[in-house]
């Protein structure tokens, strides 16, 4: 089975980038707060779920394709 999860990044400072994620790409209800430094949460904890792993995957493996921290996108399986 498929699952799909959406995410949008809403805050970016020297040390952090917070992004909203949620299954629906309208209503983006959960977030998450990633260290630069070593792109790992900021609570050292991954989001809960699905949707919060997939999320977080996604944003990553952006970040290190394209060197920055991606804009908005999807985490799918």
């Amino acid at each position: 089975m498929a699952a799909i999860a959406y995410f949008e990044k809403t805050l970016e400072d020297a040390d952090r980038v917070t992004y909203s994620y949620g299954k629906n790409e309208d209503d983006l209800d959960r977030s998450i707060t990633i260290r630069k430094a070593d792109q790992r949460p900021a609570d050292d904890r991954l989001p809960p779920g699905i949707t919060g792993e997939l999320d977080f995957g996604a944003i990553v493996r952006g970040y290190r394709k394209q060197g920055e921290w991606p804009a908005r996108g999807a985490g799918y399986t």
